[in-house]
């Protein structure tokens, strides 16, 4: 086993080849038990033609069961903590040989405990004023509130209206296009360039404007 980082390992791994052979095996009997070969009942195909015809499908089904098999051996075997899903690389499985391949990897850090007995924690009681749970409740509702179209009108402070973007300048690359955006007129979070031009603008309606963005 290599250590390339601090918490980074990798395994090169062999698997002989008789024990492909038989896993092989195992796997192209399931394939001849449901194979469907012109002039053969499932299950009564030869086994070189089910081999021939099925190479790919087989190869893969003895990889995917050998590989994950074998690390998980070598992980129990060295009391390895794996973190995540192993990278499989340089895998080499050739007729009538080994298996072989690399497998890199994430384990758990060794983390050494300072002294944490006879800690003292400070609980202080939260305060929740009247203006707290004001605030609270008008964003549930805001959540849960259905948005239902008004007559066409001109847009006015307080209302959500739902345009469609594109840049024509200012910006690198392909032009920024975003649709059905939901803009709330008023509201502290709207920038001002769009809380001023589209106020007063009457749905169907386009316009041209500057806006600027902050840093």
């Amino acid at each position: 086993m290599t250590e390339t980082q601090d918490c980074r390992r990798s395994l090169e791994i062999t698997v002989s080849a008789e024990e492909v052979e038989q896993e092989t095996r195992r796997v192209a009997e399931q394939y001849r038990a449901k194979a469907k070969l012109q002039g053969f009942r499932p299950g009564k195909a030869p086994m070189k033609m089910v081999l021939g015809r099925y190479r790919k499908e087989i190869r893969q089904d003895v990889v995917e069961a050998l590989v994950p098999r074998h690390l998980n051996e070598r992980f129990e075997k060295d009391n390895l903590r794996v973190v995540g899903t192993p990278d499989i690389t340089e895998l080499s499985l050739e007729e009538g040989e080994p298996l072989r391949f690399k497998a890199e990897f994430e384990v758990a850090p060794d983390v050494e405990l300072g002294d944490y007995l006879d800690l003292t924690v400070t609980y202080q009681q939260s305060e929740v004023s009247d203006e707290d749970v004001a605030e609270r409740l008008d964003h549930l509702r805001e959540q849960k509130a259905e948005y239902v179209n008004v007559d066409p009108r001109p847009a006015e402070d307080g209302d959500y209206v739902v345009v469609d973007l594109e840049s024509l300048s200012g910006v690198e690359g392909e032009p920024i296009r975003q649709t059905d955006l939901m803009v709330h007129l008023g509201d502290k979070t709207t920038l001002s360039g769009f809380q001023e031009n589209l106020t007063g603008m009457s749905p169907g309606e386009e316009k041209e404007f500057e806006i600027v963005y902050p840093q």
